[in-house]
């Protein structure tokens, strides 16, 4: 049995007993002799069943595909969803969050200073080729975001996904870009306008030129005459030009926290199979 035959056991029986296998499989929509095979591990998960656990209200998808968190969501906790970056640097996330979409949360990671950001196709346009390469996200994923700055001091000590709001860049708008460990923000539209150039530049280098063998047979040895030594005084008069190289624009900022907005520190999907590992696979 994989683990993700395991995991399905367990939730199934902390949902039902076994006694109520033939009402877990109504409840799951699938025929009772097959959820009693995939349980004693005769049969790989379906598709269909591992959808329709994962759907389920008091389930922890994440922990159902990935084995991460707890089996079960207790209560009804959530937390505001935000699809938008705010106006400006002052303006609150009460103003951007909704008032009607809510996600669901663990109670050990519920505070009043996070959100669920949710992915659309306008922010990963928004992101570029780059953003979208260093992320590996999707339309649909949902981004925890901390917003207490006491709390991001604590979670920057390593690389993140971040949102900044500095006065040299993008205006000082609310932007996102990387946080690196050393509060370099880059971010993902400065770090677009620069990849053309970056491109352009890679093309425009002298490729390499493979110089032809030859034999040292079909090499004429002359003998040259011993060239005189040129004293210290001769040597100084010998003007040498100085080669310029461009420099690459740098397009990362050190920042503080007060110039952070929010940093990412964890993601999750709508897409329930978007988790999950080769091992677990059906």
């Amino acid at each position: 049995m994989n683990t993700l035959s395991k995991r399905i056991e367990r939730v199934v029986t902390m949902l039902y007993s076994e006694a109520q296998q033939s009402k877990a499989a109504r409840k799951l929509k699938i025929g009772q002799p097959l959820l009693s095979r995939t349980l004693s591990g005769d049969r790989a998960p379906s598709k269909t069943l591992v959808t329709a656990l994962a759907t389920m209200p008091d389930v922890n998808a994440r922990w159902l595909l990935n084995g991460i968190g707890e089996p079960l969501f207790y209560g009804d906790t959530s937390l505001p969803v935000v699809s938008r970056l705010p106006r400006s640097a002052t303006t609150p996330w009460e103003e951007v969050a909704s008032n009607t979409e809510t996600f669901r949360i663990a109670e050990n990671q519920f505070s009043d200073s996070r959100y669920w950001w949710r992915l659309t196709a306008a922010t990963l346009r928004s992101w570029g080729t780059m953003g979208q390469k260093a992320t590996r996200v999707a339309v649909g994923d949902y981004l925890l975001l901390e917003t207490d700055p006491q709390q991001m001091a604590a979670l920057t000590g390593q690389p993140r996904l971040a949102i900044s709001a500095h006065p040299a860049i993008e205006g000082g708008k609310p932007c996102w870009g990387r946080l690196s460990n050393g509060r370099q923000f880059t971010s993902f539209k400065e770090e677009e306008k620069q990849r053309p150039e970056n491109e352009q530049r890679e093309k425009t280098k002298a490729p390499k030129r493979k110089l032809p063998r030859r034999n040292l047979s079909d090499i004429d040895v002359k003998r040259e005459a011993p060239q005189k030594k040129m004293s210290s005084r001769e040597k100084s008069k010998i003007q040498i030009p100085q080669i310029s190289f461009p420099r690459k624009k740098e397009t990362s900022i050190k920042i503080t926290i007060e110039n952070l907005k929010a940093v990412v520190i964890e993601m999750t999907s709508t897409s329930i199979f978007r988790f999950e590992s080769k091992e677990d696979r059906p």
